[in-house]
């Protein structure tokens, strides 16, 4: 009997830890008990009526489906302690005590594995709740009642049902292409994963740089991936004293929000801005986009008004190319007086194909097709394979 009882109170100890405890600051997810729906900041606006005892927020929704927030930064909480049971919630750039007007949240361990979150404003206590009790997917926060008040609290990780990861939404010569604001520090933990700036515009041409270690939070960037799904594309988030990236070109926006007279949202202003895409030639670049709003949690490239509708992007090394071969480009020949004849060269001649050193590694430059890829010199121009 006593070892039964045993089991199952390990059995027990085990079912109510399996969404893990509030363990100190840190970045969590909160998952509705009842519902399973998931919080998503998409706004910074709210407002708490203590005459009517309401609370506004709708700058928070929920949402069912572990697939969405594992790639949406919305869903990504910064739980702070403040002082006793009181804790702020950040994410995107705002916290539940800028939301509400100066509130802190007020947050108590059930003992079973959930939480209650609530407020406290001149003796009236206000409990956060997923208040839509349909079976639908989205959902929506408010003041309520029973086990749609209670929350789980859930560390962000590497675990598959845990973590957070890049879903990319650009495929372009067998790689996959996105880009994210997020108001949180990361780190990639794939070597596939590659992070990007822009670090500036020249010739009407993004020079992209790679970056690694962290990118510190609200760093707008350029994700390069093995594939488009975010379990093969998993981040470390987590907290760091690394500096913003002073030169970086690109913006972004945390909001595109208009629910529930939360207008908060940037215009796409197309003669000055532009988005990652596909260019019309197939190559990825930056493109003027067909949408009305700035889409959230996302990176994008203001430019001045005369530039073009598509940019490409090159490296600072494929930009020192391009530079060269548009130097050494022959000027347009002037007519010579009479009598006087130019002489010919032999512009046909091939000179073969050299590394970037000067060692010479074929007499046809066609071999180029079975070269590994880097810099080479072709007839006299550096060329990028």
């Amino acid at each position: 009997m006593k070892r039964l009882l045993l089991s199952f109170l390990t059995i027990l100890f085990i079912a109510n830890n399996l969404f893990a405890q509030l363990a100190g600051d840190g970045y969590y997810r909160v998952q509705n008990f009842k519902t399973g729906r998931y919080v998503y900041v998409i706004d910074n606006k709210g407002s708490v009526n203590v005459n009517t005892t309401s609370v506004d927020m709708n700058a928070i929704i929920l949402w069912k489906n572990f697939e969405k927030a594992a790639s949406d930064p919305a869903s990504v909480i910064y739980i702070k302690h403040v002082n006793g049971a009181e804790y702020d919630l950040h994410a995107q750039n705002t916290s539940t005590f800028d939301i509400t007007g100066g509130y802190h949240v007020k947050i108590r361990d059930n003992k079973d594995g959930t939480y209650f979150a609530s407020g406290t404003a001149h003796g009236v206590i206000v409990y956060l709740s997923d208040v839509s009790k349909s079976s639908t997917q989205y959902g929506f926060m408010n003041d309520g009642t029973g086990d749609y008040r209670k929350w789980h609290i859930i560390p962000i990780n590497q675990d598959d049902d845990k973590y957070f990861g890049v879903k990319a939404d650009i495929s372009n010569n067998g790689k996959y292409y996105t880009t994210m604001y997020a108001n949180f520090p990361f780190s990639t933990t794939c070597v596939d994963t590659k992070v990007y700036t822009i670090c500036g515009v020249r010739d009407n041409i993004a020079i992209i740089r790679e970056e690694s270690g962290d990118i510190a939070a609200g760093t707008p960037i350029i994700f390069e991936c093995k594939s488009n799904k975010p379990i093969d594309n998993k981040l470390d988030i987590h907290e760091s004293s690394v500096k913003p990236i002073s030169d970086n070109c690109l913006n972004g926006t945390y909001y595109c929000n208009s629910e529930y007279n939360h207008v908060n949202r940037i215009a796409n202003d197309k003669s000055t801005m532009r988005v990652l895409g596909l260019m019309s030639n197939g190559e990825l670049g930056f493109i003027t986009a067909d949408c009305e709003y700035m889409p959230a949690n996302k990176a994008y490239l203001v430019v001045s008004a005369d530039t073009p509708q598509e940019i490409p992007i090159m490296t600072e090394e494929e930009y020192q190319v391009y530079l060269d071969n548009k130097q050494n480009e022959e000027p347009k020949e002037e007519p010579l007086p009479n009598g006087i004849q130019r002489i010919e060269s032999d512009n046909n001649k091939s000179y073969g194909i050299y590394t970037i050193l000067g060692v010479k590694i074929s007499d046809n430059p066609n071999d180029i097709d079975n070269l590994p890829k880097g810099l080479y010199i072709i007839n006299g121009r550096k060329y990028i394979k």
